[in-house]
């Protein structure tokens, strides 16, 4: 009894079509912001994914067969195509209703999913199946499973090659309304060219061999569409994020201007209000004096490197640190960084230091609170070195850490323009976070 459910129920339901679909599916969506009482959700979506495969399967994929040779056999080709256009529908309502991303989002995952499935399908068909035969007319276990088997370990293979690279950029990807509907396009043409196969197939109009040839190009043509998202989505965020670093740094060009107005302003007011203390005389105590003049020190502490960028940048930011309580530990020869833009160098080693300013702010306050910043020459070259105490776990991606801000498609760009710097004037920039100390080292051959 068992042995018969399994045959005639389990094996045809993990080798069907909207099985195959969801895991692909599954595989593409993994890592996206998911919608509360998720597990719910994907139970619920799941079981109407199922129904309406298996009710559309025996009302639209065995009564027009069976029909070939009497009433309509020009309905067959049509009525199966409906059939996938309508689990396409389908999936793609379960994806909006699971997972918080976009329509664009959503569509870009059925059109991967489509695709992969397609692929696997095909290669398991070829792998395992001479001559053809559909999953539901396997008649005992072994092939079932076999089937199963084969199709787990390209669906494994799919995942490697063309899920997994993009894990992490599907909540950054806009999506492009123009370019993801011509590949659905492309999908659905795939899918009715599948079903006049299928149709003739059933009619054992199709020799062995051209069914095997034909699975073949329709398996190469998913593949081609596979690699062409994932190049559309790697190209697309590229140009999105060149074109925000390059705003950010025309925003922190303004910023050095804006800097080195305000701070040359600070050090006058702080001059003469010094020079009105000295006039004071015995009005107030020596005391009050000493205090007053050790608050105005604070604001008179400009920095002295020998490069003017990096002077305007370590005064503010040592106003900053005072402000938070947190000591700024500086060894800086700003004249290594003198074959560098201004701009370049404000903020490369400004990222850098604001960086390691915000995990610092983050701390407890018992904890120990510091940042250290080195700038100095060794064997010809520039060599930056900035630590900082944090706290928590640090996750890299592709050597960067990954931002704790919840907006990662707005954010993380500052660890990734001084990467762009650094590699701009021929330099390399690590990050490692070792015993609670976040180190960052870049080094910048000199010129």
């Amino acid at each position: 009894m068992w042995a018969d459910v399994a045959l005639r129920v389990v094996l045809p339901l993990l080798n069907g079509f909207v099985v195959e679909l969801m895991a692909c599916a599954a595989m593409f969506v993994h890592g996206a912001p998911r919608r509360r009482r998720f597990a719910v959700r994907v139970a619920l979506c799941a079981a109407g994914l199922v129904g309406v495969a298996v009710l559309t399967h025996y009302r639209v994929g065995v009564v027009p067969y069976a029909m070939i040779s009497s009433t309509a056999p020009w309905a067959a080709t049509p009525a199966m195509a409906l059939r996938f256009v309508l689990l396409y529908a389908c999936l793609y309502a379960a994806i909006r209703r699971c997972f918080d991303i976009g329509r664009w989002q959503a569509v870009f995952v059925v059109v991967a999913a489509v695709s992969l499935q397609h692929a696997v399908y095909c290669a398991t068909r070829l792998l395992t199946t001479w001559p053809p035969r559909a999953w539901s007319a396997s008649t005992r276990c072994d092939e079932s499973l076999a089937f199963l088997a084969v199709s787990a370990a390209l669906l494994a293979v799919g995942y490697v090659l063309f899920a997994r690279p993009l894990h992490g950029t599907l909540e950054r990807y806009g999506g492009s309304p123009r370019l993801v509907m011509v590949f659905v396009g492309v999908m659905l043409c795939v899918d009715v060219f599948s079903c006049q196969l299928d149709y003739y197939a059933g009619l054992g109009e199709v020799s062995s061999g051209a069914y095997a040839l034909t699975m073949l190009t329709r398996m190469l043509m998913c593949v081609f569409v596979l690699v062409l998202l994932d190049d559309i989505v790697n190209r697309e965020l590229a140009e999105r994020d060149d074109a925000m670093l390059r705003g950010m740094l025309r925003q922190q060009r303004s910023q050095l201007e804006s800097d080195k107005a305000t701070i040359d302003l600070i050090n006058v007011k702080a001059h003469d209000i010094k020079r009105q203390l000295s006039l004071l005389g015995n009005r107030i105590s020596q005391d009050e004096i000493d205090e007053l003049s050790r608050t105005v020190g604070l604001y008179d502490a400009s920095a002295h490197t020998g490069n003017e960028a990096l002077d305007v940048l370590l005064t503010n930011r040592s106003l900053v640190c005072g402000q938070h309580g947190i000591a700024f530990e500086r060894v800086v020869d700003g004249t290594a960084l003198g074959f560098m833009r201004p701009t370049d160098v404000y903020a490369l080693v400004g990222n850098a230091v604001d960086n390691a300013i915000e995990a610092v702010e983050r701390l407890d306050g018992d904890a120990e609170r510091y940042v250290r910043l080195t700038v100095r020459r060794d064997r010809g070259m520039a060599l930056i070195h900035v630590e900082n105490p944090f706290a928590g776990q640090v996750r890299f991606v592709d050597g960067l850490p990954r931002t704790s801000k919840d907006d990662t498609r707005n954010h993380g760009f500052g660890t990734r323009s001084m990467r762009m710097i650094a590699q701009r004037y021929g330099g390399a920039m690590t990050m490692t976070a070792q015993r609670g100390v976040f180190l960052v080292n870049i080094v910048l051959p000199l010129r």
